[in-house]
């Protein structure tokens, strides 16, 4: 995920300064859900990486951690990229330090996003245009906007639903539904994609598929607490760092149903749940 996080950070600063030709397209290849989500999940190893390296290598992490922020900041434009940094940023910092210190640190990277804010005109006009969307989309009902079709998709999800609320329509029957609902007038703009986990799990298995879901994210959660307190703080923290990422991208993307965040979770969840058995067995061994 690193190698990949690298990869994608080197394209991304390589279009924004001209290196690489762009050839028509946005920033980050057009995909800045993907490349969000995995400089989000980068960042939170490399920050990781540094609190538990010494020397040059931490410093280096530290570097790394620091050019990933920027990039999802200033360079790209993906608000849910900004709230992935934001929560991995919280969560580390959490994780790491007193809560005097973590008071502390929270005003000191407060203090870095108002600067970041300050200098950065991509940063300024996403934040803006996504305030005057949501407002046009609630009080004149406007859905021609990123802001507004979700808006639109997300209230359509739960007029479907609301026939089964607890078992939903089912996997195989949501773009159906979804098509139906918009031939019948009931939805603004048409989608097979509703653009948000959550909601995706509300469709196709209603209440208990929002619990299974929900289950799913604390049992990473739970794991990574159970490294944490045999020691492994690293994998812990990684674990922890992860599923809150998943959480926030889940609210606004579709994080399993499509794009390429499902296998980055994929890749990361096997590498830190391959340690946990053997961690796990050695602390069940009763001490000599």
């Amino acid at each position: 995920v690193i190698s990949g996080a690298l990869v994608s950070l080197t394209i991304s600063y390589g279009m924004w300064i001209g290196w690489v030709p762009a050839d028509g397209d946005s920033m980050s290849r057009g995909n800045h859900i993907y490349h969000g989500f995995i400089m989000s999940v980068g960042y939170m190893l490399a920050l990781i990486m540094a609190r538990e390296l010494q020397g040059a290598r931490r410093y280096l992490c530290l570097a790394l951690a620091v050019l990933i922020g920027l990039n999802v900041l200033v360079v790209e434009d993906g608000r849910t990229g900004y709230l992935q940094i934001i929560t991995a940023t919280s969560v580390f910092v959490g994780l790491t330090f007193s809560w005097k210190k973590t008071i502390l640190a929270s005003l000191i990277f407060a203090g870095c996003l108002a600067f970041t804010w300050w200098i950065s005109e991509t940063l300024q006009t996403e934040l803006s245009n996504t305030y005057i969307n949501l407002e046009r989309a609630i009080d004149q009902g406007d859905v021609r906007s990123s802001v507004g079709h979700r808006l639109e998709f997300y209230r359509s999800a739960v007029e479907i639903v609301s026939d089964s609320p607890v078992f939903g329509v089912g996997v195989g029957s949501v773009a159906d539904a979804l098509w139906s609902h918009y031939n019948e007038g009931k939805m603004k703009a048409y989608t097979d994609n509703v653009h948000g986990e959550f909601f995706n799990m509300l469709l196709a298995g209603g209440v208990f598929g929002v619990g299974l879901f929900l289950g799913f994210l604390i049992a990473i959660v739970y794991d990574g607490t159970r490294a944490r307190k045999m020691g492994s703080t690293a994998l812990g923290d990684s674990l922890i760092g992860l599923a809150f990422i998943v959480l926030v991208s889940a609210m606004f993307n579709s994080t399993i149903k499509d794009f390429g965040e499902k296998h980055v979770l994929i890749v990361v969840l096997s590498a830190c749940l391959a340690a946990l058995p053997r961690m796990f067995l050695r602390g069940s061994r009763p001490a000599k």
